[in-house]
């Protein structure tokens, strides 16, 4: 279910911004099964361990970067830790969104400091699961 939610919330903030898009894609596909999906995502932030398929190209021409996930254990995703690191953030500026099922930003902001190093974090948007079809607005007014 969280797939098809932060899909929906990517799809708005594409189109409303007029943005481009990279999807970050796990090597070993989450299962399909909500619960199986949060336990295996706990184990690869335990272990830190998530290879991704494709590194992000070359960010050097973005000003601005939207970086999207759902909250997984208090914070992003283990992949996108894989395809964040090493990039060179001087100048940047980055906005964090989410789909959460009550936990908001959680811990991301502070996560997105600690690996963009050199980067402006700014506030971000947070969107409940059940409300990602009724977002529209709330994400024009934040873009």
């Amino acid at each position: 279910m969280k797939k098809i939610i932060i899909v929906i919330l990517v799809i708005l903030v594409i189109i409303i911004g007029g943005i481009d898009m990279f999807k970050v894609e796990p090597l070993n596909p989450y299962p399909k099964d909500y619960m199986e999906c949060i336990e295996e995502a706990k184990v690869r932030t335990k272990e830190h361990n998530a290879p991704i398929k494709e590194r992000l190209p070359d960010i050097s021409d973005y000003e601005v970067i939207y970086i999207g996930s759902p909250i997984y254990w208090g914070g992003m995703p283990e992949e996108l830790f894989t395809a964040l690191k090493g990039l060179d953030y001087s100048e940047k500026i980055i906005r964090p969104f989410t789909t959460h099922e009550g936990s908001g930003l959680s811990g991301v902001p502070r996560q997105l400091k600690e690996i963009c190093v050199g980067a402006e974090v700014l506030d971000g948007l947070a969107i409940t699961g059940s409300q990602v079809n009724n977002s529209k607005q709330k994400v024009e007014n934040w873009i």
